[in-house]
């Protein structure tokens, strides 16, 4: 185990600069040494992870007590594991359980939480995706009128992903699949005839039909699909039972908006499209929106968006509307967070809830139309409170054991 490792030697590049400009307007240019690594399909790249991987694996291999951790993890994590239950337009739950030791997570259906999860039936299974189970499910949302399943999946843990629909009720996949998707919400119109969600520039060019792609290549025998550039992102909307190649460009980061994100919510009665704008992994956001009529109809490429918070200045989480009045979660003027509504017309800001200095407010639910259920941090366990929606005023507190405590 003391044997001196030889690490492969890496390539600088002298040639990469980058200079950035601070509030007091004074510049400083950096040396992006090692960018040609973020491509990880060149073949320098791949040479050189392959020789990391040989250096990794013969240190690992060496370890005498590697199989009994591994063994022991085993058994650590050979338990039952279950999501929170959620109701779906439908009427019926849905949940995700491990059996234990499954590479993926099953999503489950039942029909009431007074049946046994023993009658719960399988809605999808991504251990069935591909042969060595590590096709996973990214994100999922169902249709406003509970008929229609949409969901993504990646490979191996990639951050792109394809986007399925399914039709509930006979459990079949829809002809509409959307590929070459990265970092993307899904979000459907109210009238469920179609979904908004995200991609990056090249990955819906050049498309004729479903079966089309843009760019395509070979490696390894396998069809791969050039992205041409991924610092930017664009917002689609795709409705259902059309081509690819005809869906609508709502958003996209160019110009002062490169490696920007688009995440997009609707509001409650569909009326508006909520984007949550932010930068790299920032979480301080600008919010822009956008009027839907409650119609996809009405969608068209490029629309004007109102730009209600156009500085990213704090963090705006949205909860929920009413009206014309949205609520987020927010650190302005509240390091702990505190919850406002904002009038989309007016812009006018109301506080609901109040900052809490102790304590930080970590995620508002809404429930039964005029309640908040709000969760704090507090010594590190969660606390759980319940608001009247429209005062703001405390109603109690759940009396609960010392946890974490996940909303879904």
């Amino acid at each position: 185990m003391s044997s001196t490792i030889t690490y492969p030697s890496v390539r600088r590049d002298s040639s990469v600069l980058d200079t950035y400009t601070d509030k007091s307007s004074s510049t400083i240019t950096i040396n992006d040494a090692y960018r040609w690594l973020e491509d990880p399909d060149s073949k320098e790249t791949t040479e050189f992870v392959s020789q990391q991987n040989v250096i990794s694996e013969d240190y690992l291999n060496k370890i005498p007590y590697r199989t009994k951790f591994f063994e022991h993890l085993k058994e650590l994590f050979n338990i039952p594991k279950f999501s929170c239950p959620s109701k779906q337009p439908n009427g019926k739950y849905y949940y995700f359980m491990n059996t234990g030791l499954q590479n993926q997570d099953i999503y489950y259906e039942l029909d009431s939480l007074k049946k046994s999860t023993d009658e719960s039936q399988i809605l999808l299974d991504p251990n069935t995706f591909s042969k060595d189970g590590t096709v996973a499910i990214q994100s999922l949302n169902f249709s406003y009128d509970g008929k229609t399943l949409c969901y993504s999946v990646s490979d191996a843990g990639s951050d792109w992903s394809t986007i399925y629909f399914m039709d509930i009720a006979s459990r079949k996949k829809l002809d509409d699949v959307i590929t070459r998707t990265k970092f993307s919400s899904l979000r459907w119109t109210t009238d469920s005839r179609g979904i908004f969600y995200a991609t990056y520039a090249g990955a819906n060019d050049n498309i004729t039909s479903d079966n089309d792609s843009a760019n395509k290549g070979e490696k390894n025998g396998e069809t791969v699909i050039e992205v041409t550039r991924t610092d930017i992102q664009e917002v689609y909307f795709h409705r259902i039972g059309t081509p690819r190649s005809s869906d609508i460009c709502i958003a996209r980061c160019v110009d002062d908006l490169n490696e920007h994100f688009f995440s997009v919510e609707t509001s409650d009665d569909g009326q508006y499209l909520i984007a949550d704008v932010t930068k790299g992994t920032l979480r301080e956001s600008k919010v822009w929106i956008l009027p839907l009529l409650n119609l996809s109809d009405s969608i068209v490429e490029q629309p004007n968006w109102l730009k209600l918070i156009d500085n990213m200045d704090f963090i705006y989480d949205f909860v929920t509307s009413q009206g014309d009045l949205l609520y987020f979660r927010t650190t302005a003027q509240a390091q702990n967070f505190r919850l406002i509504s904002m009038n989309i017309k007016t812009k006018e800001i109301k506080e609901i809830i109040s900052e809490d200095k102790n304590n930080i407010l970590e995620d508002v639910t809404r429930v039964y139309e005029k309640y908040f259920v709000v969760r704090y941090l507090a010594d590190v366990k969660s606390i759980l409170y319940l608001y009247d929606m429209e005062s703001g005023k405390q109603l109690r507190k759940f009396d609960l054991p010392i946890g974490t405590i996940s909303v879904w």
